[in-house]
């Protein structure tokens, strides 16, 4: 069946709950960057679960008059190496910040919930920019394109694992939706069939754009727009690349020309490619001429594509899931700041000096509406 696999984490997307530890932030690596940017660029906030100097839990309530002032945090992150991803809206009323990068060749992810607040007023958040705003960044749809044998649905897995703090809910599908009829499981030796007639490829053709139409208006639409992530193995354009797998002898310009609009339109692909032997040596299903000819194809094709990545399977998973993520992170960021320019707008403004320190303090959870405030932010050693 084309759909393989739904992943559900809804406990990701609930408050954050109490650590066991304590953090201290000074020597958390996301939030020895958050705290000091969010006080070089003035922004008035109180964290929220604090006892004994240390953090429980990366929650904070900011003022409403610096909502504005979010891109050129967001700015200094980046420069950092902390690619803001994802915007969550929760069920409190907090808006999570997901913020990925790899280091030392690892995927990290991490999160921080923001409560926007009147300080003046000590009521709770009233009209603002991120009332007007997108509540989400929306989900995404990722592509594994690739010869067979060069190991997609093993990276396919790994990188999936690592974007579930970023993704609750992924859907994984197999080359289409079939919406109206099983995709028929494909021969052991793929291009062993003998090829369709003319008329026969051309209805063939609208058949498959036509279930792919339909499976984003009847599923894929609306798990997009739960902010989950859809993964494909293989896709439409596969048509282009392979058309012999799919037994296809018609005209090429007309898998082209459906190609402008088979949705959704908005996808990021991930082109796998490895050597001729070794992608033999893990599946002798084609002659190393069409491995040849096919790795040339999906080459050209990710130098085309608007978003794409190319990735060397020679290498161990690790550093392909790495090399993959890597590109995928700075995907989901450019396209965060598109989206929500209101917070995560791309900004050259540099980080500058305040002559007057920022009302910036740490608070118990219970007085997220106070005043008073307890106890001020650790120093940087």
């Amino acid at each position: 069946m084309p759909l393989t696999d739904t992943i559900l984490s809804p406990e990701l997307i609930q408050s954050q709950r109490s650590l066991a530890a304590g953090v201290d932030p000074r020597h958390d690596a996301l939030l020895s960057v958050f705290l000091p940017a969010m006080e070089r660029r003035e922004v008035r906030y109180r964290a929220l679960q604090l006892r004994d100097g240390l953090l429980y839990g990366s929650e904070f309530a900011v003022d409403l008059k610096d909502e504005g002032k979010f891109p050129a945090v967001f700015g200094d992150l980046r420069e950092a190496g902390f690619l803001p991803v994802q915007l969550l809206q929760l069920e409190s009323g907090a808006r999570r910040v997901v913020f990925a990068r790899v280091a030392d060749g690892q995927p990290e992810t991490f999160v921080v919930d923001l409560f926007l607040r009147d300080f003046s007023s000590g009521t709770g958040s009233s009209e603002s920019l991120a009332s007007r705003m997108r509540r989400s960044s929306g989900g995404a749809t990722l592509v594994f394109l690739g010869p067979d044998g060069v190991g997609k649905t093993t990276l396919l897995r790994a990188v999936s694992k690592s974007l579930e703090a970023i993704f609750p809910e992924q859907n994984i599908y197999r080359w289409r939706p079939a919406v109206f009829a099983r995709a028929p499981r494909l021969a052991r030796l793929p291009h062993s069939r003998p090829p369709r007639s003319l008329w026969g490829s051309i209805s063939y053709l609208f058949f498959t754009w036509l279930d792919f139409t339909s499976g984003h208006v009847v599923a894929i639409r609306s798990a997009l727009s739960r902010d989950a992530l859809v993964i494909f193995d293989r896709f439409y354009h596969d048509l282009l690349i392979d058309p012999k797998r799919y037994r296809f002898a018609g005209p090429v310009w007309m898998v082209r020309a459906l190609a402008r609009i088979v949705p959704p339109r908005e996808l990021f692909f991930v082109v796998l490619d490895a050597d001729e032997q070794t992608i033999l040596s893990r599946k002798q299903q084609l002659p190393p001429e069409e491995i040849r000819r096919q790795r040339g194809a999906y080459r050209a094709f990710a130098e085309q594509a608007p978003a794409s990545v190319l990735v060397s399977t020679e290498n161990a998973v690790e550093q392909c899931r790495a090399e993959g993520l890597g590109s995928i992170f700075e995907y989901l960021s450019a396209r965060l700041a598109e989206r929500n320019p209101a917070w995560f707008g791309l900004t050259g403004t540099k980080a500058h000096s305040s002559q007057h320190a920022p009302a910036s303090v740490l608070v118990p959870a219970e007085s997220l509406d106070c005043e008073t405030t307890l106890n001020s932010v650790p120093p940087q050693s």
